[in-house]
């Protein structure tokens, strides 16, 4: 008697003329995995080992059987693929918020260190329009708190959009065998830092520091 035609397809499932018994069996040495012979589905079903090899014979166990492991492989890879996905999806989704987040601490930053600005670092004495004498006491902070927060501004603002925060220098040598430097970073916040700088220190000064913090007539 000719075997009968298995399909290439999904072979570990349910053959034709297979009865249920034998299925049960051929299923049970299926999912042993590697450690799956025959004498084990014997012993675990109370089947007699002649007709577990008969079975097998004719329902073609052992081809099943790759077959069966080649799918369980792949349905553990695109499990694995797709937790893969969701935990990249996941961090993807924390990045942007963190971005998001930093760019409002920066803007946040940003508005205050602008507000610092329009005080002067140190005291400032002029005469106003009424030839009334006016001292501008300055606020608690210095030039380094000033700088300190510049940076902190500009590697935040960075840091969100992504942009290099240091600044890289790389050199390639030119036609006349001279070097030709090329600077890479974002060279619109040092541009802005620089004029910070200039405005600070273009303040005029007229006394020392005041600790007082208030502005008098």
């Amino acid at each position: 008697m000719a075997p009968p035609f298995f399909m290439a397809i999904k072979s570990w499932l349910r053959q034709t003329n297979e009865s249920a018994k034998a299925y049960e069996a051929a299923k049970c040495y299926f999912e042993m995995g590697a450690k799956r012979t025959l004498e084990a589905v014997s012993q675990k079903l109370g089947k007699s080992k002649t007709i577990c090899d008969r079975w097998s014979r004719t329902f073609d166990w052992v081809n099943r059987a790759q077959a069966y492991d080649d799918h369980q492989n792949e349905l553990q890879e695109k499990a694995r693929e797709k937790a893969a996905q969701v935990e990249a999806e996941k961090w993807a989704k924390r990045r942007e918020e963190l971005r998001n987040e930093e760019w409002k601490l920066a803007e946040r930053i940003h508005s205050k260190l602008a507000q610092m600005l329009e005080f002067p670092v140190y005291q400032v004495e002029h005469t106003n329009e009424h030839g009334q004498q006016m001292t501008i006491k300055p606020l608690n902070w210095s030039v380094r708190d000033v700088t300190r927060m510049a940076e902190t501004v500009a590697k935040l603002y960075r840091t969100s959009a992504g942009m290099p925060v240091e600044t890289t220098r790389q050199e390639i040598t030119g036609a006349d065998g001279g070097a030709i430097e090329i600077t890479n970073a974002a060279s619109d916040f040092d541009s802005r830092m620089a004029a910070l700088a200039t405005r600070i220190t273009a303040q005029p000064v007229s006394s020392e520091p005041d600790d007082s913090g208030q502005s008098e007539a």
